[in-house]
């Protein structure tokens, strides 16, 4: 404690600290404009971004809503992602069980990052598929609603 209290005491430590606080305040001055436009660019195109997509969903769901057709096609949109889902888990799992049969080898590897990716894809399939059931729910809701009153 005496040792604190000692450099505490000396004019360098001093000088360092007024020194290291005004060019922490002069940087602070010089990055807060550039970081508040830079964010406020951010939450601009966020924002934008956010309303594209809502309007496209919005104009997905009246295409299902009043074309049978269009319906049919998100139907086999559905189940066709569901089959890519089911292929790339399997392409994962066999790689996943043939990767051991290389010792500690390149293929190995190789073979763990493929059934990585492909594990990935599947996933992204999978998601897609989700996306496809939940817009033909909400259509299907809102069609019914629509027919009652």
């Amino acid at each position: 404690m005496s040792s604190t209290y000692e450099i505490l005491k000396t004019p360098e430590w001093w000088v360092t600290v007024v020194i290291a606080g005004i060019m922490i305040n002069l940087l602070s001055g010089y990055i807060k404009s550039t970081l508040d436009t830079r964010l406020s660019r951010i939450s601009n195109w966020w924002n934008t971004r956010t309303t594209e997509k809502r309007e496209k969903k919005r104009i997905y769901i009246d295409m299902l809503i009043n074309d049978e057709r269009f319906f049919a096609l998100n139907a086999i949109r559905h189940v066709d992602s569901i089959k890519w889902t089911l292929m790339w888990f399997l392409m994962c799992v066999m790689a996943i069980l043939v990767a051991p049969s290389f010792d500690r080898d390149v293929g190995q590897i190789y073979l763990m990052a493929f059934s990585s990716v492909t594990f990935f894809r599947s996933f992204q399939h999978l998601i897609k598929s989700e996306q496809y059931k939940t817009y033909a729910e909400e259509a299907l809701t809102l069609k019914s609603k629509n027919t009652v009153i």
